[in-house]
């Protein structure tokens, strides 16, 4: 009598453990493409990966992109903060999907962004430039290949998220005031 009713728990725990996930995984998964779709449309991103850590709940939602554009530091600084702003918005605007985040609200310590940069037109690098930019941890890198091993990428340069709003900040009072 006992190892039935054993069974019939555990049965029952599992089934609602498994729905819980099921929906968290459907909205993340909405979630990671309505942002996709955005940046597509907004910013030329094409969508090419998406992840997550996301074991109990959510801790971290992620996308990697294409991006078919030759851009600098301060252009990729641009568009790798505003497509964050626009993850971190989204994921906080959906009511549905804060009872499974670890923390709400979302930051950008909980996103992950990669953007792999190409020739336009073409999946070939384009050598001596930005080849891959990212956030990771809140942290933004900027990555180009190795002149010395074109199989190996090097980073040019890395800035904490908030270091890159205050640089965007600061180019934008320069920019309204005239002064370079």
């Amino acid at each position: 009598m006992k190892i039935p009713s054993l069974v019939l728990l555990i049965v029952l725990v599992m089934g609602c453990t498994q729905n819980v996930s099921d929906k968290k995984m459907a909205l993340a998964n909405d979630l990671r493409k309505q942002v996709a779709a955005q940046l597509k449309t907004d910013k030329e991103l094409y969508p090419c990966g998406s992840g997550g850590q996301m074991m109990d709940e959510i801790k971290m939602l992620a996308l990697s992109f294409n991006y078919y554009k030759d851009i600098d530091i301060p252009e990729a600084r641009k568009l790798l903060v505003e497509s964050v702003n626009t993850f971190t918005q989204t994921i906080n605007n959906e009511k549905r999907i804060h009872p499974y985040l670890n923390n709400y609200p979302f930051t950008p310590k909980n996103i992950e962004l990669r953007i792999f940069i190409y020739k336009k037109g073409t999946v070939d690098i384009n050598p001596g430039h930005l080849s891959i930019v990212s956030i990771i941890g809140g942290n933004l890198r900027y990555k180009m290949n190795d002149p010395e091993n074109k199989f190996s990428l090097i980073t040019i340069h890395s800035e904490s998220y908030e270091e890159a709003v205050r640089q965007l900040e600061e180019s934008d009072r320069l920019a309204q005031t005239g002064e370079r």
